[in-house]
């Protein structure tokens, strides 16, 4: 297993997200299972020729050739998650700061997960996504994946209605060493 982990080069993505990390596996007999742990980051995975199952407390990915793209958001979650990796892989996870996914998607994450679940597949029928997808699997070199991944994140960024009160309350709320009323937060 190749793991490779880099960070946004542009600015404005530097602000909303805390890195990428490229993973590829070359044996059918892959396997791997690791816990991921509640935390304030986002994790947004576009794997190439794979399938899941998704659970409230799992997530499973294994290769499959019959399967050109999979995108899957990784659901906010309260306990640790266990995720199992089989086969022959190809992914990049995206991960976002808090907040941060929803300056890339058109509806606010909440909206995708109503109810919250663990973990959320969603289509790959994003903004010229094909063509994106096809471009960025099919270059030679990790640092033109990165180009071509950064340019269309910021071919999608939009900003946030109310980024700044956005900004304050989560402020508020990551302060652990102050207790803040609600009345406080949502003023």
């Amino acid at each position: 297993m190749d793991v490779q982990t880099f960070y946004p080069e542009n600015p404005l993505l530097q602000e909303w997200i805390a890195y990428y990390y490229f993973l590829k596996t070359d044996s059918p007999d892959f396997a791997n299972s690791y816990y991921v742990f509640p935390n304030t980051l986002q994790a947004f995975n576009i794997h190439r020729f794979a399938r899941c199952a998704i659970s409230s407390h799992s997530t499973a990915v294994w290769g499959d050739q019959t399967h050109p793209y999979l995108l899957i958001v990784q659901g906010n979650h309260e306990v640790p998650l266990l995720v199992h990796l089989r086969g022959m892989l190809d992914k990049v996870t995206i991960v976002f700061k808090p907040l941060g996914i929803n300056h890339f998607i058109k509806n606010p994450y909440l909206l995708f997960c109503q109810p919250l679940p663990k973990s959320l597949l969603i289509g790959t029928k994003m903004k010229s996504a094909d063509r994106f997808l096809d471009s960025f699997y099919q270059a030679e070199n990790k640092q033109t994946k990165i180009q071509l991944l950064e340019a269309y994140l910021l071919s999608c960024y939009q900003p946030v209605k109310d980024e700044a009160i956005l900004q304050q309350a989560l402020c508020l709320l990551a302060d652990f060493d102050k207790e803040h009323s609600v009345e406080e937060i949502r003023s």
